[in-house]
């Protein structure tokens, strides 16, 4: 398993309609009305979809009465929202914008979508992200010609060359229901118009004031927005320190304290015109702010002020009771509803720096439900107002002990999630918003929240306080871990307390095994391979796996001919048990020496990506599951341990070895352990990846790169050498894992592969095969690209640095198509050639990584096509079951109980009481899908509950736990159904569909022949780098990025240091938005530079200007940069030589020269580009508007 929480961190978008090229029309459409959802007014052209209900509310109004609450109902794929239809196309005129008015009433933020359609069927998307119980007004001002944007909390896509805005068939407004995490299931809307833009102006009655508290606390501020035809004429106020003044919603400033404070009011209109009033009160006696004190409901308490928002409330004194005598019972009226905690006098709390918030909750209602606790936060320093968002999952009937706001990080421990500290007295809350740390702020307000209350939905809240961080306390100070690698904090009955225990344990399970196994034995309707020993459906027998499809239903057929289901157990190895010791000693009860008995059971943990804080030198870590193992059986553990697995994985009924087994196991060894397995190997080597956008981890591989084949071959080639090739107990093989194809649409892949990439600075293979792919389709003619794209490029290498204009949406679909071709067919072809009669099980597809039309492709060549699902039910909709005619196979899911102190809730959370029945369903599927030939349970054993070494990862994933105790409800669920599944699923299939006699299988040649190896990839001669000195020749080897806010002309005079000519590049208009986004004048070669690697740059560079400039400079070498930056003063010419470095640290102390990138050094010969810029937002250009450097004599130095 790896990052499938990308989940975490997932955005996954459907590109509706083929973008294309403005057709323009005769006619236009009627002017569309404006839409405040007031009595009266003709709603008849406004339909609801998709399961969504509608409702009018007075929440989220702006300029009239009502506004409009959309429910979408069940969260799903078939978003729910409104569409407005009218029976002739609306006509938004050509300088209108779209404005709307959009409220969250929710806990949690939301993305509000806007798809807009011409009658042309040019379709635009445009998203919107609202902060969590939120009002803002959203424009979209630009319908037409556009490049998308993602890149922000904004942003949009589709119909790239534009929309018909005179000629509007449609539009919608619904939620993005997919997102990661996402329960909110409603938004408000009101006042959507279009009209011309008009841009508002603010002004403010008074731009400076002084508060004397000796003379009021008041002042009244009256805000004035211009011109007339502005819609949306209200404020948001907002003050810069709440402690000094806070100001209402009616813009009454309200002095707190001594100090000044900046008094904003904010356009609702457009949200970037703002006025200011600076405020300063004097007058006030200086006071303390008050710490927060426990709130535990008791009579005489006055800390805080309770606000009920759509809930009522009452102190209780005979139930849920953690401190004190009371308690209070809050009901949650029907809908969105919360509770506030406040300051008494608005003086905000103030918390330690490692502070974090807790509380007890007991639920009062029978079903699970989401409760947010939002904690509002001031900077005390800048007076910057936040607020951390948080949510848990409240369970019925038990008594909670809840953290939030915990200020814990993976760097802090190595421990990827704490979302359910089961058993530690603390259950801690997950992340929604908002930052991770409260410590150094004060708390302005606590509340208690839930999105969608239903009828009678209660809690019982006590003790609220703030304390150091008591997850940090739990895991960092305390005994976390027993000695065998157990929760300190948790019973159950299978736990280990002493030795004897893992004797009696393993004595009994073997005498439960030996019976199950002769059950199993004397079973006539099962052969060797774990096949169906089924006469009528016998076919043929070759002596290898391989499928078929019979009567309409596929097979897998095994060795003997008969049809066989692989079920198995992923992951039958002790590696990934590793977990870290140093940086962590205090969490574990009794280490063992790390030089005695079990020595070897330690290790070094070092190049991990993820390691505590604090961890020493030494990196140690520790693996508690072989060290029990050792405890079990004794020095000769490791045999019988596999022996063992293999046993078990029999015994409860599996049919065979998942991935990731450890190879020694069984890799061409079939018939000495006599159970099917799936072998596996990763592309690896040194052929180029390509770095995708979107959520998921790792690269996919750049299969038009020639070394791509190689590195393909030589994974295979070290299976052959293993025997798998002529293995009849060898299933197939997997090759790569959840690859990162990209979003749902695969379009992303296409931006960042082909429109970001750039063929001058890096290799870009696929770049390169793109564009002779694109030469081919339009006949080499870059006028018939153009008619079809709606670009203006003058030859096909204008593709070659990063390109910005339009894309034809279609052939981004062929290009993505044409790129996952080629990996499938290289990798389908090379298995083949090295691997004959082994079957190609795919690469395992997950939901955040397979777009649209992807299986299909890897359908083409592979024999099963293999996905990993991480539901409750193996089939889901985005494996497009339906584009393609092969079997398939779930190569993981697992379900999570948390049952044996694991302290996440994992992918798939379940209460411990339904797993054996959920799996028991979950596995039942493969006898109801004519495609499912198999499913695997990702893994074998729980990861450590600390996390495993190299990524911390720790759910309790396994069928046994770190004492090797099988979990007794997944060893029935399996058994359970492995005694039926044949039967099952080909229950009626008693036709003879091959009546040929039975013939005996004829295994391979175990002498095979060696199959030809590949030719050696050929070598690109690069002639020598030249030099630059501008004299006429050369203006083709550089070129420049951000052009529009660029030139570079050759000149005469000033800075010319060789020759009678130079180079001067000018940024006419300097960005000082702080991104870092700059101009660059870039040399660059279609391979290297031809130079040594101990060779190097040197060049003369003058600065025409009145104020100092600092040059920076990238050296693109080998997929790393390395940045250079030298300081030219008014006037001066500077001659810089760059050489070689060796891996080095960063050094910016000098402000005439340094870099930073050296960490694993720069070397020439690998050098495929350089881009010079101007550190535009510098300090000493902070009154600029422009700066210039002039090059010339640009030179390779020869050592």
């Amino acid at each position: 398993m790896r990052l499938k929480k990308a989940a975490a961190l997932l955005l996954v978008i459907i590109l509706m309609i083929s973008n294309k090229v403005m057709v323009s029309h005769a006619g236009t459409g009627s002017q569309m009305p404006s839409i405040s959802f007031e009595q009266n007014e003709n709603l008849d052209f406004m339909r609801v979809y998709h399961g969504a209900t509608t409702q009018f509310t007075t929440q989220g109004v702006i300029g009239g009465t009502r506004a409009l609450l959309v429910n979408t109902g069940t969260l799903d794929t078939n978003y729910g929202g409104i569409r407005f239809d009218m029976n002739e196309p609306f006509n938004w005129g050509d300088n209108a914008v779209f404005k709307a008015y959009l409220t969250n009433p929710n806990h949690e933020d939301i993305q509000i979508r806007i798809d807009v359609k011409d009658t042309s069927n040019n379709r635009r998307i445009n998203y919107f992200t609202l902060p969590a119980n939120s009002s803002r007004s959203i424009t979209i001002d630009n319908l037409g010609p556009q490049t998308p944007n993602f890149s922000g909390a904004d942003g949009w896509w589709g119909a790239d060359n534009g929309i018909d805005q005179a000629n509007i068939d449609l539009f919608e407004i619904y939620l993005w229901e997919e997102r990661p995490g996402l329960t909110a299931t409603s938004f408000i809307v009101d006042h959507i118009t279009t009209q011309a833009e008009i841009t508002p102006i603010v002004t403010l009655d008074q731009t400076t004031a002084t508060i004397d508290k000796e003379q009021g606390t008041a002042l009244q501020l009256t805000a004035t927005v211009m011109p007339d035809a502005i819609t949306d004429k209200t404020v948001t106020w907002s003050s810069s320190n709440i402690s000094v003044a806070t100001v209402d919603q009616s813009g009454q400033v309200t002095a707190k304290g001594n100090g000044h404070a900046i008094i904003t009011a904010t356009s609702n209109e457009d949200h970037t015109k703002k006025a200011t009033c600076a405020v300063t009160v004097i007058g006030f006696a200086e006071t303390i702010i008050p710490y927060m004190n426990r709130l535990s409901f008791e009579d005489q308490e006055t800390s805080a002020t309770l606000v009920e928002n759509n809930s009522t409330t009452n102190r209780v004194s005979n139930n849920g009771i953690t401190h004190g005598s009371k308690a209070l019972d809050v009901l949650f009226n029907t809908g969105s509803s919360s509770i506030d905690f406040v300051p008494v006098d608005d003086k905000p709390w103030v918390i330690s720096s490692n502070a974090c918030l807790t509380f007890s909750a007991k639920s009062q209602v029978s079903s699970p439900f989401d409760l947010y606790v939002t904690v509002g936060l001031i900077d005390p320093e800048t007076g910057t107002t936040n607020q951390q968002v948080n949510k848990i999952s409240v369970v019925p009937n038990e008594q909670m002990k809840i953290t939030t706001a915990y200020n814990i990080s993976q760097g802090d421990l190595a421990i990827r999630s704490f979302s359910d500290m089961n058993g530690s007295g603390v259950t801690a809350t997950s992340l929604v918003s908002g930052p991770g740390n409260i410590g150094g702020y004060h708390i302005t307000k606590i509340t208690f929240g839930v999105n969608q209350a239903s009828a009678g939905m209660r809690f019982i809240l006590d003790s609220v306080k703030t304390v150091d961080d008591a997850t940090r306390v739990k895991l960092g100070n305390y005994y976390y871990l027993d000695k065998y690698g157990q929760s300190n904090y948790i019973d159950y009955d299978e736990k280990i307390h002493h030795d004897q225990e893992l004797l009696d344990a393993e004595a009994n399970e073997q005498m439960q095994l030996d019976t199950w196994i002769a059950e199993l034995e004397a079973n006539a309707s099962r052969n060797q391979f774990g096949g169906w020993r089924n006469e009528a459906l016998k076919q043929a027998s070759t002596g290898r796996f391989y499928v078929k499809k019979v009567e309409g239903q596929w097979m897998m057929i095994d060795p003997e001919g008969y049809p066989y289901l692989s079920t198995g157990l992923d992951v039958i190895r002790y590696g990934d048990q590793n977990t870290w010791v140093a940086g962590r000693e205090p969490m574990f009860e009794n280490l063992p020496d790390r030089n005695g008995q079990f020595s070897e059971h330690f290790s070094n943990l070092s190049g991990c990506p993820v390691s505590p804080d604090g961890s020493n030198e030494t990196n140690l870590g520790i693996n508690f599951y072989t060290i029990n193992l050792e405890k079990k059986y004794g020095d000769d553990w490791l045999e019988k341990w596999k022996s063992n697995a293999i046993k078990r994985t029999k015994a409860w009924g599996f049919t065979s070895l998942g991935c990731w087994s450890l190879p020694s196991i069984a890799f061409g060894k079939g018939n000495q352990v006599k159970t099917p397995y799936a072998a596996n190997f990763w592309v690896t080597g040194t052929h180029a990846k390509l770095s995708l956008d979107g959520p998921g981890w790792g690269h996919l591989s750049d299969p038009f790169d020639p070394q791509f084949e190689h590195d393909v071959y030589d994974g295979a080639m070290a299976l052959r050498d293993a025997g798998v090739d002529r293995d009849p107990w060898c299933i197939g093989v997997f090759v790569d894992n959840e690859i990162h194809w990209g979003s749902q649409e695969g379009k992303y892949l296409i931006w960042s592969t082909f429109v970001h990439s750039d063929a001058y600075t890096s290799p870009a293979y696929t770049k390169r095969a793109l564009i002779d792919w694109l030469k081919e389709k339009y006949n080499n003619d870059i006028n018939n690209l153009n008619t079809a794209w709606g670009s203006s490029l003058n030859s096909f290498d204008d593709f070659l640095p990063s390109y910005t204009g339009p894309v034809g949406v279609q052939d981004t679909t062929e290009m993505f198509e044409y790129i996952a071709e080629k990996y499938y067919k290289t990798v389908h072809d090379i298995c083949e050639r090295v691997l004959p009669n082994t079957m190609y099980l795919g690469s395992r597809f997950a939901d955040w990584g397979c777009p649209q039309g992807i299986a299909a492709i890897a359908a083409k060549y592979c024999d099963i096509v293999s996905y990993n699902s991480y539901k409750t039910h193996p089939i889901q909709n985005w494996m497009e079951l339906d584009t393609f005619d092969k079997p398939i196979m779930i190569g993981e899911f697992h379900m999570n109980t948390c049952e044996r102190g694991a302290i996440t809730r994992g992918l798939v959370p379940v209460w411990p009481q339904d797993r054996e029945r959920m799996v028991a369903d979950y596995l039942d599927d493969i006898e109801d899908n004519n495609k499912l030939v198999g499913i695997h349970w990702f893994q074998y054993f729980d990861e450590p509950i600390l996390g495993r070494g190299w990524d911390g990862e720790n759910s309790d994933t396994g069928f046994v736990d770190v004492t090797d105790q099988p979990y007794p409800s997944l060893v029935n669920a399996a058994r359970s159904v492995h005694s039926t599944m044949y039967e099952n699923k080909f229950a009626g299939s008693q036709v003879v569909i091959n009546p040929k006699p039975p013939v005996d299988p004829v295994f391979p040649d175990k002498e095979s022949e060696e199959p030809e190896p590949l030719p050696p990839i050929p070598v690109i001669v690069v002639p020598e780098f030249a030099g630059l000195t501008f004299e006429g020749n050369d203006t083709s080897v550089y070129r420049l990025s951000n052009a529009t806010a660029s030139s570079a002309q050759v000149v005469t005079g000033t800075g010319v240091t060789q020759g009678s000519k130079a180079l001067k590049y000018t940024v006419s208009n300097l960005n000082k938005s702080g991104n870092g986004v700059y101009s660059n004048l870039i040399l660059a070669s279609p391979g290297v530079f031809g130079l040594n690697m101990s060779d190097g740059i040197s060049y003369d560079v003058t600065n025409p200007g009145s104020v100092p400039v600092q040059l920076r400079i990238n050296i693109h070498s080998n997929g790393a940069i390395a940045t250079y930056y030298y300081t030219v003063e008014p006037g001066e010419t500077r001659h810089i030589d760059m050489v070689e470095a060796g891996p080095c640290a960063m050094d910016v102390s000098n402000p005439r020269h340094g870099y930073w990138g050296l960490d694993n050094g720069i070397f020439y010969n690998s050098m495929n580009g350089v881009s010079f810029y101007i550190w535009e937002d510098s300090p000493g250009l902070i009154n600029e508007t422009s700066a210039a450097l002039i090059f010339d004599n640009i030179q390779a130095i020869k050592n």
